[in-house]
Parts: structure tokens; C-alpha cells; sequence
């Protein structure tokens, strides 16, 4: 088998976007403590591994959200490494794909995955990986950017929203799928990005805690980080932070990014009690080695340096292991794991 070659991050849609950790950073008023430096074992550098759009972790298997062999979903061996499937092809068939952004769980039976193209969310069982639920946003009335699978029948939408003079901003809804109705809106610009809200309106990374009652999004170019609760299917913000500034740069009259950025984020994983994000935090994407750990009171738990680029990150429940889909000149991409130190974490919160 082989591996798909790995190409420019920026030239790939998963920009490198920038983050507030760094060594001796201070978020939330507090300096962050770092770790010791931890090194991925590498599982598998010889696999099929598709570019990953996103992945998911079980006790023994990783899947990875990538177009290969005309097949979006590959799944691997998490003892092992080893490849052992490849599912939902691409297609406009019965429980096919045109085209796949996001993936995530509503439990251990059932993954979702968000189609952009026909703007669905299909739900698959993960023993067969038939599809169980098909749900279109077509006929809601508003573009959909982005969708993920929430418990009892929930979505939770990214899509624009226009604003009283005219301009637009990213909106987050929750949504009753069965009827399309959109049950709670949040689509205002926080304090801490009033003075440049077009950041809000970069790339970025979202992740949904397993019990549905959190998510985090936070910016691939420019650091803006944003913890969320959702309760009785309302968005509640918790905490935001302007971590890097964003430059613009004004072009032949157009308000664009500086093309030289801070990168940050190039990946969130949201658990019922933690945040754990890959950053860069620098010009250079390639410093996308590093992991910050927050509560969901924005609360900044730790700080830890790896030694391989991470573009991929997913944690196991009990909070003990990391798994990545990494990249290294001398493997190219790569599954690999890592140790969690002991994070104290508030499991009881609500």
C-alpha cells in the first residue's frame, strides 16, 4: 500500500492557524504550564493514509476522514496501525458522498459525516456502515457551511448571517433535524473580536464534546478561540480569546488577511470535560507540534510540545492517550500515539 504524498498545508484547505500557547504564553491571565516534552510513537508510516479531513477514535480502531480509492472513510488498527477498511464511496448514490468535511460520533454506534456539496448529514452505523439517517439542509432556507450530529435528533450548523449593515458573519444554530427548524441562533461578535469580527469569518476547527453539551471553534489563520455550552438547545458562550491578532492587508480595495499570518489551530478535539488543541502559534506551519490543553471555563490546563507535525488529534475518553494523524519529512503522514500526562479536570461539571 502506499501513502499519499504530503503537499503544502496552506495549498490544502487545512491552513495551520494560530493559537495563544506558546512557551511562557499567558491566556486567560494566567501562564500556562508546560510539560515535559513528549515524544509520538508511530504506528504506521506504511498504510494506506488518505490527507485527513478529519478522524475518530474507538477503543481499537482510528478512522480517517479522507478521499482514497474513490472511498472517503479508512479505518485502522489502533494497536497495530494496520488498514483494515475502507468505506462510503464517493458518489451521489444511496449512502454515497460527493464530497466530505466533517466527521464525528453521536455515540459509539453511529458517525456522522457533512457533505457540502448536497448540503447533508448522513448518519452510518460503524459495524456495517450502512447509512442509518440522511438528513438534507436544502430546503431550510440558509446556506449551510458546516453541520454536526447532536443526541435526540439535534444538529448543530455553521452557516453566514447577515448583519443590519449589510455584511455577513459566521452563525452557529442548533437545529431539529427531523423538521429543519432552527430551535436557537448565535450569531454575535464577542467582545474580545469586536475590533476585527472578519476574523470570525476565517477557516476554522470545530469539535462536539460526546455528550453534546460543549463545542470549540477556533481559527486556522489568526487565533480567535471560542468554548460554547448548549443547553435546553440554546448556544451559551463560555469563554473567548483573541490569542494572536490577525493582520489585513487592504488590496485593490478589498479587506484581505496579511498573506504572511500567525498560524494556529490546525486541529481542536472537544471532550465532555477538556479541549485539547493542535497549534503552530508562529509565521511558520510547520511549528503545528504542539498541544494546549483548556477546561470549558477557558481555564488553561497545560501545555505540551511533541517533536512531528500534528494535523489530526483525537483523545480517548478516559483522557490517557493521544492519537494524531502526524507528518514528518522523513515518514511522510503517519499514525501515531502519545501518553497523556494526568490533566485535573472538573468531570462533574455540568
Amino acid at each position: 500500500m502506499r501513502i499519499v504524498k504530503f503537499l503544502p498545508l496552506l495549498s490544502l484547505g487545512i491552513a495551520l492557524t494560530a493559537t495563544s500557547c506558546s512557551q511562557n504564553a499567558t491566556t486567560g491571565g494566567e501562564e500556562m504550564r508546560q510539560t515535559d516534552s513528549i515524544s509520538w510513537n508511530i504506528l504506521t508510516e506504511s498504510d494506506v493514509l488518505p490527507l485527513p479531513f478529519g478522524i475518530t477514535v474507538n477503543d481499537s480502531v482510528m478512522s480517517v476522514l479522507g478521499l482514497f480509492d474513490d472511498c472517503w472513510l479508512h479505518n485502522f488498527d489502533l494497536a497495530t496501525g494496520g488498514h483494515c477498511g475502507d468505506y462510503i464511496f464517493m458518489g451521489q448514490g444511496p449512502g454515497e458522498i460527493v464530497n466530505a468535511t466533517g466527521i464525528g460520533k453521536v455515540s459509539d454506534s453511529t458517525v456522522f459525516v457533512f457533505d457540502p456539496n448536497t448540503s447533508k448529514l448522513h448518519f452510518y452505523d460503524t459495524e456495517s456502515y450502512d447509512e442509518t439517517e440522511c438528513y438534507s439542509f436544502i430546503d431550510s432556507g440558509q446556506v449551510t457551511w458546516q453541520a454536526w450530529g447532536l443526541p435526540r435528533k439535534r444538529g448543530l450548523v455553521l452557516r453566514p448571517s447577515v448583519m443590519d449593515d449589510g455584511s455577513t458573519l459566521r452563525c452557529f444554530a442548533i437545529t431539529d433535524l427531523t423538521t429543519m427548524e432552527e430551535l436557537s441562533v448565535f450569531d454575535k461578535v464577542q467582545d474580545d473580536f469586536i475590533d476585527e469580527p472578519e476574523i470570525l469569518k476565517m477557516q476554522s476547527e470545530l469539535s462536539v464534546s460526546p455528550d453534546g453539551k460543549h463545542f470549540v471553534s477556533a481559527t486556522i489563520i489568526g487565533g480567535a478561540l471560542e468554548l460554547f455550552n448548549i443547553e435546553n438547545d440554546r448556544i451559551i458562550p463560555a469563554y473567548s480569546k483573541l490569542l494572536y491578532p490577525l493582520e489585513f492587508v487592504n488590496k485593490n480595495g478589498i479587506k484581505q488577511p496579511d498573506p504572511n499570518p500567525t498560524y494556529g489551530f490546525t486541529s481542536v478535539c472537544a471532550t465532555d470535560s477538556l479541549v485539547f488543541a493542535a497549534f503552530a502559534g508562529s509565521k511558520n506551519n510547520k511549528d503545528a507540534d504542539k498541544v494546549a490543553i483548556w477546561g470549558w471555563d477557558g481555564d488553561c490546563k497545560g501545555f505540551i510540545k511533541t517533536d512531528r507535525l500534528i494535523l489530526k488529534l483525537a483523545v480517548s475518553k478516559d483522557l490517557s492517550t493521544a492519537y494524531a494523524i502526524v507528518y514528518g519529512e522523513d515518514i511522510g503522514l503517519a499514525i501515531a500515539t502519545m501518553k497523556l500526562p494526568h490533566i485535573e479536570a472538573d468531570i462533574n461539571r455540568p
